[in-house]
């Protein structure tokens, strides 16, 4: 959207920086964006703090002391970088900006375009200096997604050489997840034919252990797809055939009370859903935020109960995503601390400015959206 002078707006969910996304935006954020977009950044989520105040573009401008067209660029770039998301409502002709936090520093180099355009613009040395800053531990490119609304024009001159350096800063994957695979009793007594000798590094064991323990795989299954996925004529194990046939593996399920969290999520998940299997796209869900949000396996089963028991006994992979970001934006890292944020949302008024994860229930014909959300956000600031 084109913005002009005189449209309206206001600043929704304004976002209070720690020190470590102060120094994202400024080591990451700042090269790649430029002063403007970082000093607009910083002005609407200081707009956002006047209690929902009506302003206009003509007022950023004035106080930035720019333009339109710079006006402009600068959005564009805050809404690639994601730092913000920009909504219209023709019923009040208003624009309504909502402030999102910088992504941390690992998964801001980790990205796939951004990671790129970082080493592109600021060269090997200063990725290589920055990554030791935010003590990057993992890179993989299986896992890094390019957003659409970057602008990957900006890596058009990406050559091999480019490629090559950029492989060789990556790290394997999988670091942050919790192993409770076996890996010494996959061994046990597993046939040297099937998985020879030389096949058995520290880097594919690990790798066996974590798809074992994301995915839920017993040994006996384990050792199938472990012996599917290596290619005798060239002595390698492919790792993302293993991982696809992870994917695809039977749930098992477990003999726990529902009450008890501290089990596999796709067991957890096995179980919540009264025993059905767990679909690939729910073991997807269920890696992506484990990986990406860094929750325990309990908050995330207690997670997954709460929206299951609030959603129709659905579980929606956007719904779900969106409330493991916020309860990890809010430092939860216990089941206690995620019933006490819980009941905190319920006691919100009905007229807050943050986004409704409460999920109270609605009548079973109705279906709960972030659309649906955001739209009760600016109905109720008319």
């Amino acid at each position: 959207m084109i913005l002009k002078t005189r449209n309206k707006f206001r600043v929704i969910h304004p976002q209070s920086l720690n020190y470590q996304q102060q120094m994202a935006l400024a080591e990451l954020y700042l090269p790649l964006m430029g002063q403007q977009a970082y000093a607009l950044y910083h002005l609407l989520n200081a707009e956002g703090g006047f209690n929902g105040e009506v302003n206009s573009i003509s007022r950023l401008i004035k106080i930035l002391d720019t333009d339109i067209d710079k006006i402009n660029e600068s959005f564009r770039l805050l809404e690639q970088f994601r730092l913000i998301r920009t909504f219209y409502n023709k019923n009040t002709d208003m624009l309504h900006f909502e402030i999102q936090f910088p992504m941390n520093g690992s998964d801001f180099l980790m990205q796939a375009a951004f990671g790129r355009f970082f080493i592109k613009k600021m060269g090997k040395q200063q990725y290589n200096q920055t990554s030791s800053l935010f003590q990057v531990k993992e890179l993989s490119e299986d896992d890094l997604e390019v957003t659409s609304n970057f602008d990957i024009s900006v890596l058009a001159d990406w050559d091999d050489d480019s490629e090559r350096s950029f492989e060789e800063l990556k790290k394997k994957l999988y670091d942050t997840t919790y192993i409770e695979f076996d890996i010494k009793e996959f061994l046990n007594g597993y046939s040297m034919l099937r998985m020879p000798g030389e096949l058995r590094t520290a880097e594919n064991l690990k790798i066996i252990a974590q798809m074992g323990s994301v995915y839920s795989i017993d040994i006996p299954t384990m050792r199938k797809i472990v012996a599917q996925s290596i290619d005798t004529d060239t002595m390698t194990l492919d790792q993302e055939a293993l991982r696809k046939r992870c994917l695809a593996a039977k749930s098992k399920g477990n003999e726990n009370s529902l009450d008890e969290y501290d089990i596999n999520s796709v067991q957890y998940l096995y179980n919540l859903k009264g025993q059905y299997e767990v679909d690939p796209w729910e073991k997807k869900m269920l890696e992506e935020i484990s990986l990406e949000y860094h929750l325990s396996r309990d908050v995330i089963n207690y997670m997954l109960r709460y929206v299951y028991d609030n959603h129709d006994k659905r579980i929606s992979t956007n719904l779900a995503k969106a409330v493991a970001k916020d309860w990890t934006l809010h430092g939860i890292s216990t089941i206690e601390q995620a019933q006490e944020y819980v009941s905190s949302l319920n006691k919100k008024s009905v007229r807050s400015k943050l986004p409704d994860f409460s999920l109270k229930k609605k009548q079973a014909s109705d279906k709960l959206s972030m659309d649906e959300i955001r739209s009760q956000i600016f109905k109720e600031e008319k």
